[in-house]
């Protein structure tokens, strides 16, 4: 299929992204979004954008910088391959 045909057919949500915060903020309250950490920034993997910010403002969560993507290819080949593309 076409890569955005792929896309939808393996994810329905979307990635919020903040530059990583030092230290680095308590999520345990929050819930409904997968958190990943990654070198540079954490992201939010959420199907409700409304929500996820909601969540973040309420534990005090500074959204500057913040990011919104959509999915991407190398999202899905880590999805089925499980290993990250070297650069």
């Amino acid at each position: 299929g076409t890569p955005k045909s792929l896309l939808a057919r393996h994810f329905n949500d979307i990635i919020l992204q903040l530059p990583l915060m030092n230290p680095l903020p308590d999520f345990s309250a929050c819930t409904g979004f997968e958190i990943q950490h990654r070198e540079d920034a954490i992201e939010f993997i959420t199907g409700d954008i409304t929500h996820t910010l909601q969540q973040l403002l309420a534990q005090g969560i500074s959204l500057q910088g913040l990011k919104v993507r959509e999915r991407t290819l190398e999202d899905l080949f880590i999805e089925l391959t499980g290993k990250e593309i070297r650069t």
